[in-house]
């Protein structure tokens, strides 16, 4: 895959949805920055956003309540491109917490 898939996966979960639960602690996502200071190129951010993609998968999305109580199933039907992301990154949507949106 490409960064440009990468991103553009990233970008649309991230910003076009919203962002994983607890970014700055249970991901620790400065640690991406860290990796991509040492080595800035496209293959490292690439493997950032790959990362970034596979928690926002297993970890589901912070509390919003624009989606509060949702399932992945019912941004699936909100956001039917969350079903592609998931296929070509090899998430299984079953594997998905539920709710998928956090309730805090």
């Amino acid at each position: 895959m490409t960064y440009k898939q990468y991103f553009e996966d990233w970008d649309y979960l991230f910003n076009k949805i919203d962002v994983a639960d607890d970014m700055t602690g249970g991901y620790v996502d400065s640690q991406d920055l860290d990796v991509l200071l040492k080595s800035p190129s496209k293959a490292t951010a690439k493997n950032c956003l790959s990362r970034q993609i596979d928690y926002w998968f297993q970890a589901g999305i912070q509390h919003s309540n624009e989606h509060k109580g949702k399932s992945i199933y019912d941004l699936v039907e909100e956001f039917p491109k969350i079903n592609d992301i998931a296929e070509r990154h090899c998430h299984k949507l079953a594997d998905c917490h539920n709710p998928f949106t956090q309730t805090n």
